[in-house]
Order: C-alpha cells, then structure tokens, then sequence
C-alpha cells in the first residue's frame, strides 16, 4: 500500500525507471512511447475519460501557461474546470487541479492505491525496455479525481510529443498547439518539420476545431495539412486572433488582444514576455469557441488580470526585482533575455542551476554576456548532477562567476549585488525553481490564493 507521496512517485516513475537502462540511445518516441499501455489502464481503470470534454495542449513553448489560461478563462465564467500539467514544482499534487485547486494528497493516494493493481496488471508481460509511462499514470489518477469532481471540461496538458504522447489516447474535442521548436530532436527530431507532425498527432478527424500559434512557414505547412487531412478547422494566430500594442513592466505584461468575433481592447497579465500576451489570445480563442463566442469582455480582462503561473517568468519580489523561470535551452533563454531587456533594470545578476543532461551552455551563453555577475547553484533532490564545466562554460560570456552551492544563499548574495534598483534572475530547473518557492514562502496548493 501507496502511504505517502515519496512512495507515490516511485510508483509513478518505477516502471520507466526500470526500463531506462535498456533502452537504446537515440531511439525516437515512435519506439520508446507506449501510449497504448495507458489506453490499457484507463480502460481497467473504469474509463474515467469516457464523456468528459477535454482540450489538449501541445507545443514547445508556453503550452503550460497556455493551458492555465483557458482554464482561469472558463473559470470566470462560472465553468468547473480539471487541469492536468507537468512537471510540478513543489509537490506531486500539483499537477492535478479542480479550479485552480491541486488535489489533496490523501486523495491521491486513495486513488493511486486503487489502480495499483491494474499499473501491475499492464507492467507484466512486457518486455524490459517497455513501460507505462509516468504521465499516463499520473494522467489516469488525474481523470479519476476529475469525473468524481464533476468538472464540465478538462485542460490537458501533452508531455514533450503529440502523436506519441500518453495523453493523445484521450478523446479531446480541441486540439492546441503552442509555437513548435527544435527541441527534443533525439526523441522527436531529427529537424523541426518531423517535430512538428509528433506535435500535428494531436490534430484528429471528428474535432470540433484546432488551433496555432505563430509559427515559422515548414511548421505552419505540416499543421495544415494535418488538419486538412483530418477535416478539422485549424484557427491560426494573426488572422483568426493575436496580440499588440505590446508592453512590459516590472509587474507583467499589457497589451491589446482580438479575436475574429472580437476586440477585448486593453489586457493585462501579471505574467512576464511578449509571447504571453501572444498565449492570452490563443487562450481566448479557444475558450470563445468553447463557450459559442459567449466571453464577456470585463470577465476575460479579470480572467487574465487575476491568473498566476508560479516559476514561469514570475516577478517573485520587487526592490531588487526577482524573476524566476524554468529556463532549460537556449531558445527559452533568449525570450528571457528579451524580458530583462525590455524591463531595463540594471545591473543583472543571474542565478542559474542547471543539469548537466539539459541545454546548461546556451542558457549560459544567452545570459552570461547581460549579466555583471553569474553565480552557479544546485537543488537538493534532482534526478540529474549539475556539470562540472559549468564555471568555465559561463566565464566565456561574463567576467565575474561564482559558484554556490545553496540556491537560499544564492539568491542572498544575488540580492545585496543587485540593489534595490537592479535585477536577480533565476535560472534553472525544476527543482530548482520549486526550491525558490519554499524560499519565498510560497504554498503552490490553491493558484487563486497566489
């Protein structure tokens, strides 16, 4: 028996765990991903999915805050709605939400210890590099909290993929794609064009509509053709909705959204980029073609106006500003600079902690040349060790790094460099970002309590 959560996430990532060592470097998801498996366990599971709208989110970039955005959007008006992200950033139990509100961890574990036998049940018999992956298990516990909870919708949140991903075995009304890069490209790759048709999976026959953000012209051409193929609309930014007169402050982001059947006129985000005022109108997009183009403008204003996405180009404190975003590579990297350039605070300082099997030198090569001082930490608890180049990496791009080890202590000595007037930014993975929560006391339980 599953009793708390540590024992939850061996569950959760046991069978992947075990299959890790065989299999083979470079093999794409079209090998590796099993996503029938979690069709399997739904189906042992009751079917938890069966009658329960749902829209899908893929993409490489935003498709996290994308999702939260519809959401907080149907929320105002007066929708109950499931959100299924990944990864979270404190606590396991986030990435399942009613409202905004994660699910309690003695739920979640009366759940986990009901379908513990029907995981076992799809683990044997395989063979030793296949597995149930850990999102469709967490995806399956996610579908039993939400058809017990009654919600009217459910947001869904894709792993890395589309086509191959554990949550395209849901049957979702609308499909979302997020702008696509060159990202995963062992898994997904080996260019931007076979990415882009793993992200065009999601698009399927018998959808109510698909929608895109701005994408370069070889991603844009895959996507049309697949919901061409597939009969389905695909709504584009730019001619069916987008964003401008775009501004930054210190406090978030404002601009002028629109959609076809609308103007909403002025917005603003409490979240931190250009591309979010892009992802606010793709999110209402979509919601407008969920509610029949029935959103009204003063609720859509407080809808974006109140929504919070911890650890994602976040200001976590003024007096010195403090950003924090889970920048892995350095496509994210460079929209981070963009964001710190466009504030206009001086000096930077950057606190970055990275893993060594992620992007560590193009972060570092985007944020080492706009900071006066890089300073190197790590987080207890990560699956992956920090690299041992890192200092060398970094002191190509900025004349001044150091290394502490504590991300508190980090951040300590970041704040008394930076001022009152200047910037900390801090850089890094999962763990990382989640510890930079506890360190601003942060509980990530409730997002309408942020």
């Amino acid at each position: 028996m599953v009793q708390n959560l540590e024992e939850a996430l061996e569950v959760v990532y046991g069978p992947y765990n075990r299959a890790r060592p065989f299999i083979r470097f470079g093999d794409g998801d079209a090998v590796v991903r099993r996503p029938e498996l979690t069709r399997r366990l739904l189906d042992l599971a009751g079917q938890p999915d069966r009658g329960q709208p749902v829209v899908l989110v893929t993409g490489s970039k935003g498709k996290g805050s994308v999702s939260r955005l519809i959401a907080a959007l149907l929320e105002e008006h007066g929708l109950r709605i499931g959100l299924f992200t990944s990864p979270h950033l404190v606590e396991f139990t986030e990435r399942i939400r009613v409202n905004g509100k994660a699910v309690s961890e003695g739920r979640l574990l009366r759940y986990l210890n009901e379908i513990l036998p029907r995981i076992e049940q799809v683990q044997s018999g395989l063979t030793p590099e296949a597995y149930l992956g850990p999102v469709g298990i967490s995806l399956a516990l996610a579908m039993l909290v939400f058809r017990d909870e009654k919600t009217d919708l459910n947001v869904i949140e894709c792993g890395r993929g589309g086509t191959y991903d554990d949550a395209n075995v849901l049957d979702h009304k609308w499909a979302v794609i997020t702008p696509v890069m060159d990202e995963h490209l062992l898994s997904l790759g080996p260019t931007i064009v076979h990415v882009a048709e793993h992200k065009a999976g999601i698009i399927k026959a018998g959808q109510r509509a698909a929608f895109s953000a701005k994408q370069n012209d070889p991603v844009m051409e895959v996507l049309q053709k697949r919901a061409s193929d597939c009969g389905v609309r695909l709504h584009t930014a730019g001619t069916g909705f987008g964003a401008r007169d775009v501004s930054l402050t210190r406090y978030g982001t404002k601009a002028r959204v629109f959609t076809r059947n609308k103007d909403y006129g002025a917005i603003t985000l409490p979240l931190l980029g250009t591309f979010q005022a892009d992802n606010a109108s793709l999110a209402i997009a979509v919601a407008e073609e969920i509610c029949s183009g029935n959103l009204g403008t003063e609720k859509v204003r407080q809808a974006l106006a109140g929504v919070r996405w911890p650890g994602r180009c976040e200001i976590m404190a003024q007096r010195p500003t403090v950003l924090v975003d889970g920048t892995i590579n350095r496509a994210s990297a460079k929209y981070l600079v963009e964001i710190i350039g466009g504030l206009g605070l001086k000096p930077v300082i950057s606190v970055v902690g990275i893993t060594a099997e992620k992007d560590y030198r193009g972060v570092l090569a985007a944020l080492g040349p706009i900071s006066e001082v890089v300073i190197l930490t790590r987080a207890p608890g990560a699956q992956h060790p920090f690299p041992d180049d890192g200092a060398e990496v970094a002191g190509a791009y900025c004349s001044r790094v150091l290394s502490t080890p504590s991300l508190e202590d980090a951040v300590r000595e970041a704040k008394l460099m930076a001022g009152p007037e200047g910037l900390v930014c801090v850089a890094g993975t999962q763990h990382i970002i989640g510890q930079a929560q506890k360190i601003w006391g942060r509980n990530l339980q409730d997002l309408r309590n942020l």
